[in-house]
């Protein structure tokens, strides 16, 4: 049962993870980080079980690490896919406002134009993917496509 954990955000059921079986969940799932073939579903299930080490390193990984960095793309990809939106969209709402951040590395903008786009499709897409929100949210979401001046109205 340990190792079929699902944490799809549209398919999770964690209803039978009881407060005693949660820490060899996690502990397993922690094993599983040390395994290259299981790395991923590891890493994806401490995610969804919202383990503030797991969701704090990624973070950081994100606002720190160069833009090449392969690193960085998959600490946005977990928090997007796996984190619950609760956690989420706060995390990247926080990018709409902050004028000092910026994408380091070869793919550089000048300002901070591109960070602020970047949180705000990834802010819509998880709108528009997710089951969780309404049909007038998800079409409002869709309709901005890729509006440059996007992350103004997200932050609206």
């Amino acid at each position: 049962m340990l190792s079929t954990i699902i944490v799809e955000p549209g398919e999770r059921d964690l209803s039978w993870l009881t407060p005693e079986l949660r820490g060899q969940v996690v502990a397993r799932l922690r094993e599983a980080l040390q395994d290259s073939s299981d790395h991923d579903w590891g890493l994806a299930g401490l995610v969804a079980l919202e383990d503030s080490e797991k969701l704090s390193d990624l973070m950081t990984k994100y606002h720190t690490l160069p833009a090449e960095v392969p690193e960085r793309g998959e600490a946005l990809r977990m928090l997007v896919t796996y984190a619950d939106s609760s956690i989420v969209l706060p995390f990247l709402a926080k990018d709409l406002d902050n004028e000092h951040i910026y994408q380091k590395g070869s793919g550089d903008v000048v300002g901070v134009l591109e960070w602020r786009s970047q949180a705000a499709t990834k802010i819509l897409d998880l709108i528009y993917l997710r089951n969780e929100f309404p049909p007038a949210t998800k079409a409002w979401a869709r309709s901005l496509g890729r509006n440059s001046k996007k992350y103004l109205q997200v932050k609206q």
